[in-house]
């Protein structure tokens, strides 16, 4: 299956092959449905659809728009009619990708570098797993492995003390995230 953004850009090439018409609802319908069916069948959710639940906050911060409306009519708001909401939300989400991409890069690379240390390449790894109780991080080795691996991924350098306050995945992200200087 696709990645959420490469799926969107399918989309954008050849709207009517995804959608009834070109509309910012269609595609929200659209979207909803992919994110029911992703879950009705048991899958995780991947790191682009994790990222993604952030355009909501992103788009009233960028637009000045505090408002508890969908993201879709906060763009279609904005716009001449739903088509071209539509295409103002492909923009709108090309800018929220650059913006992100290094915050992705991030989790995406904590995770595969947790897959190696713990030597389960296929393993799902949620944000909220306890890297102890979870991913049995319980000796300093694997610690150390993962420490010095994922800095030197990353190339970054994070205080041993740092280090002691993590508990979960999340915690990891959010660390390295800040000494990347990510929001």
């Amino acid at each position: 299956m696709s990645d959420l953004y490469n799926l969107f850009q399918k989309i954008k090439q050849r709207p009517s092959l995804y959608l009834v018409k070109r509309s910012i609802f269609q595609f929200l319908s659209f979207y909803d449905g992919y994110i029911y069916a992703r879950q009705e069948m048991g899958l995780e959710p991947t790191p682009e659809e994790i990222d993604f639940t952030g355009f909501h906050d992103w788009l009233q911060e960028r637009l000045q728009a505090r408002t508890t409306m969908s993201w879709a009519s906060i763009i279609l708001f904005r716009s001449v009619d739903e088509r071209d909401a539509l295409e103002n939300f492909f923009e709108l989400l090309e800018e929220f990708k650059k913006r992100n991409d290094k915050a992705l890069n991030i989790q995406i690379q904590v995770i595969e570098r947790i897959r190696k240390v713990i030597n389960e390449p296929t393993k799902e790894i949620e944000l909220e797993n306890s890297l102890i109780k979870d991913l049995n991080f319980n000796s300093e080795g694997l610690c150390a492995d993962f420490i010095l691996g994922i800095q030197e991924d990353l190339k970054v350098e994070v205080p041993v003390e740092e280090w002691e306050k993590i508990s979960t995945v999340k915690d990891v992200i959010d660390l390295l995230k800040k000494y990347q200087n990510i929001d």
